[in-house]
């Protein structure tokens, strides 16, 4: 059976917007003290603060605030499917595989034939 593969991506601009939306759902008053969201060459980001120890955020709450994020903009998205991030030089692509994905639309008969 085919597959089909969604990608999103994402501009550095739009991940700290994500990350801060996805903090923000957490714990305010952390949010407020963050100084800089560093995004990493792979599929992490750095919140700096100024007066706590910077904190790593993995692939999966980067995952789920990207998630979170295409939410709050009404972006649709599938509930099924492997999600997975990678990075490109555009940005950080949000990768959806669907497996034994059904076609929209059906081939006709060749008219001429």
């Amino acid at each position: 059976m085919p597959s089909e593969k969604r990608l999103i991506t994402f501009r550095d601009h739009e991940v700290r917007e994500a990350v801060l939306l996805f903090i923000a759902g957490k714990q305010s008053e952390v949010r407020e003290e963050i100084t800089d969201i560093r995004l990493g060459s792979g599929t992490t980001a750095t919140l700096k603060y100024a007066r706590r120890p910077d904190i790593e955020v993995q692939e999966d709450a980067l995952c789920t605030a990207l998630l979170m994020y295409c939410n709050a903009k009404r972006v649709p998205l599938p509930e099924r499917g492997v999600k997975s991030l990678r990075r490109e030089d555009a940005g950080l692509t949000l990768v959806i595989t669907l497996a034994d994905a059904p076609f929209a639309t059906q081939l006709r008969p060749n008219a001429a034939s």
